[in-house]
């Protein structure tokens, strides 16, 4: 079983479409009456991946329908899903692992998690914004200024 397919095992109360009938520039939207989430199929598989994360946390904060983004607040919901996303697909500890396991490139950080570098980049941008530069986790000193240095203290 993928990462897809575990995703979507454990939100089994939502119908899941995978078609090709969606614009090229959409990768995936939800239905909320239905409760269905459309995954473009056209995309890669680590793009169905990251876009179904994100699209869930669109289905879990009741974003409603936002394809335009013609609001302050349309625009804010976006980013918040996006954040979730983004925080789902490469968790802080999971960064951890990687430095345990000496994996320290962008493209081998990005193969770990399975998801594009232009992602990656993407999730780290959003660690910056909450966090910082740098900052703590655990006993770890995370410095974000050109990617990721993790640092183990204590």
């Amino acid at each position: 079983m993928d990462r897809i397919e575990s995703l979507m095992a454990e939100r089994d109360n939502i119908n899941y479409t995978f078609t090709t009938d969606l614009p090229d520039h959409l990768s995936g939207l939800v239905y909320e009456d239905n409760q269905e989430i459309f995954i473009n199929s056209k995309n890669d598989r680590s793009v169905q991946y990251t876009t179904l994360l994100e699209e869930l946390a669109h289905y879990d904060t009741g974003s409603g329908e936002i394809i335009d983004q013609d609001s302050i607040e349309k625009r804010k919901q976006e980013n918040l899903a996006r954040s979730i996303a983004f925080t789902e697909a490469v968790p802080l500890t999971g960064l951890v692992n990687c430095f345990f396991q000496g994996i320290w490139s962008t493209p081998e950080i990005a193969d770990y998690f399975d998801i594009t570098t232009d992602f990656l980049m993407k999730a780290i941008e959003n660690y910056r914004n909450k966090y910082g530069l740098v900052f703590q986790y655990h006993e770890y000193i995370f410095d974000l200024n050109k990617c990721v240095n993790i640092t183990r203290i204590g």
